[in-house]
């Protein structure tokens, strides 16, 4: 099986009645497509301490829409991956309608541990995780317009094992600042855990989100 170049994402960022763009972190340099209702919309990636990135701005939608959506990479299909077996719904863009009340769901902090009987001892259950399985499972209530994180996402001074063996794959993690982030490669890896985990990142590619 070929690894796919999606690094990260998508994640559904800003929507309104008839727009919305769509972010994603590829392996390398390349152009991103996204397909949708026979259309496509593409942007090239930019760099940022060697890592690319994709915002692709996808217009001419129809307000109070539900259009499932695809990713290609350099003219591959990217998401959903065509060589794995679906685990979640497609991925789709649902337009504002106008005049409709603002649904929020409304997320706080959360850090990023296995979620075994263990995590869910020392940390909680992961809400924005069982807020997506239950989704999967059941979607007959109304889908939020937007989901909002108000609180950290991720921990700088406050790191797993999973991260804090990632730093020491680069540097002696007993000299300062330790198990602590140093550097924008650190941030990314410890975003790249908090929002990798698929039914996370399948929630990420369907609902808009701020934080």
């Amino acid at each position: 099986m070929t690894p796919t170049p999606l690094v990260l994402g998508p994640i559904l960022r800003y929507v309104d009645e008839t727009s919305a763009s769509i972010w994603v972190e590829v392996g390398t340099a390349a152009r991103v497509v996204v397909r949708a209702a026979q259309r496509s919309w593409e942007a090239r990636t930019f760099a940022v301490h060697g890592h690319h990135y994709a915002l692709v701005e996808v217009d001419g939608l129809e307000p109070g829409s539900v259009t499932s959506y695809t990713v290609d990479i350099d003219g591959q299909q990217a998401w959903p991956d065509p060589e794995s077996v679906p685990e979640f719904p497609p991925s789709s863009i649902a337009t504002r309608t106008p005049g409709k009340p603002l649904l929020l769901a409304f997320g706080s902090c959360r850090t990023s541990v296995p979620h075994t009987k263990e995590g869910n001892r020392t940390h909680g259950i992961d809400a924005m995780r069982a807020y997506a399985l239950n989704r999967i499972m059941d979607d007959s209530s109304p889908r939020p317009d937007l989901i909002l994180f108000l609180g950290d996402q991720v921990y700088a001074d406050s790191t797993s094992e999973e991260m804090q063996q990632f730093i020491r794959g680069r540097r002696n993690i007993e000299e300062e600042p330790g198990a602590e982030l140093k550097d924008y490669e650190e941030y990314a890896h410890l975003y790249n855990l908090a929002w990798s985990d698929s039914a996370n990142r399948w929630l990420l590619s369907i609902l808009p989100s701020a934080m």
